[in-house]
């Protein structure tokens, strides 16, 4: 009898740590990462007799809200509904969304103009301390590239280009959410109004290149705008009023330009294109093919970046099917047999990791006081001091492995008078270094109010005992809570990867969080294991487990965001989406009757799985719902096939009956 009270005390009191559990998350395309999260849009999106995501469908849906009633002109309100929807913003206040579109005002560098792909415009006036959100709540908000007029007298005009090709459902088959054009604001970024020449006004037909807008630039002298649109480069000669094509034929969807203070361009286009894919200008108006002859054949998205200290070097960044290529261009004059300039293939001194995703996250930028100190990143950032000219001279700076960074890089942009000092926007928003040389260098992050954060899901305390506990699964920033209603109130990350589902349970003790493809874990703050990470908060006092069945081939099977669902009327019991089957378990707090050591590992998993045999679903289960009483335990969940389904008695039944929704075939629930 002693021996047996030792061993309980010793074992289920305080089991081994296994230590943080791991973050599920996928960089590669061809392993997950961008690609499967555009699958999961296109799933969800797309009409289902075609397959296909209507064009335009996000402006259509715009316009049709505006015919819709308010709620003075409805006849059916009641009053305690008049009054009851008072919406105010929750954040989060510190976490900061995939981020494209990034400028410093060259009349003023403490005002910073940004844009994120879902989020809209934003302004600050002091750094970044504060943010204030300039686009209008019915207008686009996906915004890919920024630009300012830098003349004398003009550098109130600013062009915002909108679009994202890669990185929603737009990377995926079929058509995906569009831009509508550029954005222009006379007011130094406080307002901004389409430009009518560059709106078709027809957002369900994709009849116009400007649509999507890769990166867009402003003569210094002449004022010409010039944009590197869907597989074309465009110039405007008056402000945006007309638009003429000059190089490519759109048969691509990249492209890319650079310009200098002195107006040198330096275009790049996509594959597929009749000439190219490289082209220098002087003027803008001529054009020269500078592709040499041994350029890769099998390239797909190519980025362009010329120094501003010695104009005749620019840099390419190519993705192609077997990795990445790196050149370096001098200009000279043409030879005798007409070739114009010089390239070197610095192909091979990439980091061996280096890694766009298929050129989701392509960058190169060089520093403007230095031919040779460049920028360039994808999943992570890095320099180089001597223009990729060696391996020994280049380091990574940001991504994965720096915890005051983020993974996944869009842009990096530098003061031309304090060269040292880095702003980057990546998949986790704005961040800066304000010495690149410095020992010991750090980022900061300048998120604070600026909220473009995507979410997937959102989830509360559903008992109250936590009232203002708001918590949500993020694209590509994990899973983070807020505890309190002020919208300045700092969130808290609870875990990281690609956000998903999450459930408070046990009266806010506990939680359950999933990522990715089904990955779910339960973390108990009541800690019953005593597990301790290190510090004295909540966040590093927790025992957790593996919360998914362990027959159910989450990796091949799962969707991209796979749904979970804790029994209103009883949060033991958890329902998990395994495909077209429902996994029940009906005890899923944290103890050692309910969870035992992985096969040969450290860490737990739960143990008390059903497959519910008889509820199988046509199409994948998609999403869950429930009701609390009058009955209790009664299960909804609907599926990727557009169909409806109820379970009573779900904490023990096993036959669930399809509800007529009259939605017809198809769809998605």
């Amino acid at each position: 009898m002693l021996f047996v009270s030792f061993y309980l005390g010793g074992i289920y009191n305080n089991p081994s740590n296994p230590g943080k559990p791991i973050t599920q998350k996928n960089e590669s395309i061809n392993d997950g990462g961008p690609n499967d999260r555009l699958d999961f849009e296109l799933l969800r999106s797309k009409d289902p007799q075609t397959n296909f995501i209507p064009e335009g469908v996000q402006q259509r849906a715009l316009i049709f809200a505006k015919t819709l009633p308010t709620r003075n002109q409805s006849s059916i309100q009641s009053k305690s509904f008049t009054n009851s929807l008072q919406w105010s913003n929750r954040g989060p206040y510190n976490v900061g969304g995939r981020t494209r579109a990034l400028a410093i005002d060259i009349s003023d560098s403490n005002t910073i103009i940004a844009g994120g792909v879902s989020g809209g415009i934003w302004r600050s006036s002091d750094y970044g301390t504060s943010w204030t959100k300039m686009t209008k709540s019915n207008q686009l908000h996906s915004v890919s590239s920024l630009a300012q007029d830098p003349r004398s007298g003009k550098t109130n005009i600013w062009y915002a280009t909108t679009g994202e090709l890669t990185g929603n459902s737009a990377g995926a088959r079929g058509a995906p959410f569009r831009g509508d054009g550029i954005y222009k604001s006379v007011d130094n970024g406080f307002n901004w109004e389409i430009l009518p020449s560059t709106s078709t006004n027809t957002p369900e037909s994709f009849d116009n290149h400007l649509n999507y807008g890769w990166r867009i630039k402003v003569h210094p002298t002449t004022g010409h705008i010039f944009l590197a649109s869907f597989g074309s480069i465009y110039r405007s000669k008056d402000e945006g009023l007309s638009w003429q094509l000059i190089l490519g034929q759109g048969t691509n969807r990249y492209s890319d330009l650079d310009m200098t203070n002195s107006g040198l361009l330096v275009a790049v286009l996509g594959s597929g294109q009749s000439k190219g894919p490289v082209f220098r200008s002087n003027d803008g108006n001529n054009w020269t093919d500078i592709t040499p002859t041994d350029f890769p054949t099998d390239y797909k998205r190519i980025v362009v970046d010329i120094s501003e200290s010695n104009d005749s070097i620019a840099y390419v960044l190519i993705t192609n099917n077997d990795g990445h290529n790196f050149l370096k261009y001098t200009y000279s004059k043409p030879d005798s047999i007409g070739v114009i300039g010089s390239w070197d293939d610095r192909s091979s001194n990439l980091p061996s990791d280096f890694n766009s995703q298929g050129g989701y996250d392509l960058h190169v930028r060089v520093s403007p006081s230095d031919e040779n100190f460049i920028f360039f990143g994808g999943t992570n950032l890095y320099y180089s001091t001597d223009g990729m000219n060696t391996s020994e001279l280049t380091f990574q700076i940001g991504g994965y492995g720096h915890n005051d960074h983020h993974p996944d890089q869009h842009d990096v942009i530098l003061y031309e008078n304090e060269p040292n000092k880095v702003f980057s926007a990546s998949d986790g928003g704005l961040h800066v270094m304000n010495d690149i040389t410095a020992f010991g260098k750090k980022w900061d992050s300048i998120n604070n109010g600026y909220v473009t954060t995507q979410f997937y899901t959102i989830a509360i305390d559903q008992t109250g005992t936590f009232p203002d506990l708001l918590m949500g699964g993020t694209q590509d920033n994990g899973t983070w809570e807020s505890l309190k209603l002020n919208e300045n109130n700092p969130w808290s990350q609870v875990s990281g990867g690609d956000g998903a589902y999450a459930s408070v349970i046990n009266f806010g003790k506990a939680y359950i969080l999933s990522s990715q493809k089904g990955y779910t874990m339960i973390k108990d703050w009541n800690n019953p294991f005593n597990w301790n990470y290190g510090g004295g908060d909540k966040y590093s006092n927790y025992s957790w487990a593996y919360l998914f069945p362990p027959d159910f081939d989450r990796e091949n099977e799962a969707l991209f965001i796979s749904p979970i669902y804790s029994d209103l009327s009883n949060d033991h019991i958890l329902y998990y989406a395994g495909a077209n089957y429902i996994y029940r378990n009906n005890d899923v707090y944290l103890n050692l009757a309910n969870y035992k050591k992985s096969d040969g590992k450290n860490s737990y998993e739960s143990t008390k799985w059903e497959k519910l045999e008889k509820s199988i679903a046509t199409g994948d289960i998609s999403a869950f719902g429930g009701s609390l009483l009058n009955p209790s335990h009664r299960l909804y969940y609907g599926t990727s096939s557009g169909l409806i389904y109820r379970l009573d008695n779900s904490d023990k039944s096993d036959s669930s009956v399809v509800i007529n929704n009259n939605m017809g075939s198809g769809g998605y629930i």
